[in-house]
C-alpha cells in the first residue's frame, strides 16, 4: 500500500510513478500539460469574475492588497485536505463506505481553521485600513473560502474516483482552479454587498 501511495504522490506532482531520473522531459510534460491547460482556462474564468467587480475594486483599491491572502489560504486549505484524502484512498485507510465521515471531519477542520485565520485577518485589515467593519467582511470572506476549499479539496478526489479518473493526477489542478474561481467570487461578492450597504 505504501508503494501505491507513493505512486499517487508522484501523480499529484504530475510525474510518472517511476524513477524521475529515468523519465524524459517530454513524457513528464505530456502528463502535466493537459491539467495545466485546464487550470489556465479556469484561471481565465477567475479573471473574468474579477472584471465583473471592477466598480467595487475602484471604490476601495486596498481590497486588491488581500487577494494573495485569500487565494493562498484557500489553496493551502484545499491542498491539505486533498492530499489526506488521495493518500487515504490509495492506502485503503479511507474507504468509499466511510468517505462521508472523512468529508465531515475535513469540513469541521476547515471551519475551525477558517474561524481562527479569519479572525486574525479581520483584526489585521481593520487595524491596517482603520476600518474594522471592512476588516470583518474580509475576515468572513476568508472563513468562507477556507471552509469551501477544505471541503472541495476532500470531495474532488472522491468525485474523480467515482468517475474512474485517477484522483492523484487530476485533483491538484481541479482544487486550485475551483478554489481560485469561487474564492474570487466569494471575496468580491461579499465586499460588493458590503459597499452597497454603506451607500
Amino acid at each position: 500500500m505504501d508503494e501505491e501511495a507513493d505512486e499517487d504522490m508522484s501523480l499529484i506532482a504530475g510525474i510518472m510513478p517511476q524513477d524521475i531520473a529515468e523519465v524524459a522531459p517530454i513524457v513528464i510534460s505530456r502528463a502535466r500539460l493537459p491539467w495545466l491547460l485546464g487550470a489556465m482556462f479556469g484561471e481565465l474564468v477567475a479573471a473574468f469574475v474579477i472584471s465583473r467587480f471592477e466598480v467595487s475594486l475602484t471604490k476601495v483599491v486596498a481590497l486588491a492588497f488581500f487577494f494573495p491572502v485569500i487565494m493562498a489560504m484557500g489553496g493551502n486549505s484545499g491542498t491539505q485536505a486533498a492530499i489526506v484524502v488521495v493518500r487515504g484512498l490509495a492506502t485503503g485507510d479511507i474507504s468509499m463506505v466511510k468517505i462521508w465521515k472523512r468529508l465531515w471531519v475535513e469540513l469541521r477542520v476547515a471551519i475551525i481553521n477558517g474561524f481562527i485565520c479569519g479572525t486574525i485577518l479581520a483584526l489585521v485589515v481593520g487595524t491596517w485600513l482603520s476600518d474594522f467593519p471592512l476588516g470583518v467582511i474580509v475576515g468572513i470572506a476568508l472563513v468562507t473560502v477556507i471552509m469551501f476549499s477544505g471541503f472541495a479539496g476532500s470531495a474532488i478526489p472522491v468525485i474523480l474516483n467515482k468517475l474512474k479518473v485517477d484522483p492523484a493526477l487530476g485533483t491538484g489542478p481541479f482544487v486550485a482552479t475551483s478554489n481560485d474561481v469561487l474564492g474570487v467570487f466569494i471575496y468580491l461578492g461579499l465586499i460588493t454587498l458590503f459597499l452597497w450597504g454603506r451607500q
